[in-house]
């Protein structure tokens, strides 16, 4: 039996061949498409290597990012640290030296002016020694930035304190009779 070709078959024969024509590129297209090669040199695309060398520099990047913030972080923190020291440093400075101090006793001996430091102490007030020039240790019992408190102060203490001689005076630091 010999098979004759009829028109109905010659058309499906045609009609596969034209689809052969469009459905083989098509197809290639799409493998291709995944290629590396193909879509470097054809689409412009960048290949799987320089996209993971871009991740690596952006992932780099990102880490010195990172590291540079926490090293601002840290020196931030120093510097607040440093500040607040520099702070009290100053307070402790500026309690230190108040310029007028109300003088309770001035000593030639030492273990006098340290048995007064120390009953200036046990009263509960924070007293100062003084080196004079003229080889005399001064006793402060508390100290102030202006004289008319310290006046004041002295006055209380020849008044109140049993501690107190009459002959309680006000230094004023800017004579510089100090060592």
């Amino acid at each position: 039996m010999e098979k004759m070709c009829t028109f109905d078959n010659y058309n499906i024969i045609i009609t596969m061949k034209k689809l052969l024509y469009i459905a083989l590129p098509a197809a290639m297209l799409i493998s291709l498409n995944s290629c590396d090669w193909f879509n470097t040199t054809f689409l412009g695309k960048p290949s799987k290597a320089e996209l993971k060398k871009r991740e690596q520099r952006e992932k780099a990047r990102q880490d010195s990012i990172a590291q540079v913030q926490l090293q601002l972080a840290q020196e931030a923190e120093q510097l607040a640290l440093e500040q607040q020291q520099a702070e009290e440093e100053t307070a402790r400075l500026a309690a230190e030296s108040k310029r007028y101090h109300v003088v309770v006793g001035c000593f030639r001996v030492s273990s006098n002016a340290d048995r007064m430091m120390g009953l200036l102490q046990n009263k509960g007030y924070s007293p100062k020694m003084m080196r004079f020039r003229n080889g005399y240790a001064c006793i402060s019992a508390v100290s102030f930035d202006n004289i008319h408190t310290a006046y004041n102060e002295m006055n209380s203490l020849v008044r109140s304190a049993d501690f107190a001689p009459q002959d309680t005076w006000v230094y004023d630091t800017s004579f510089n009779l100090h060592e």
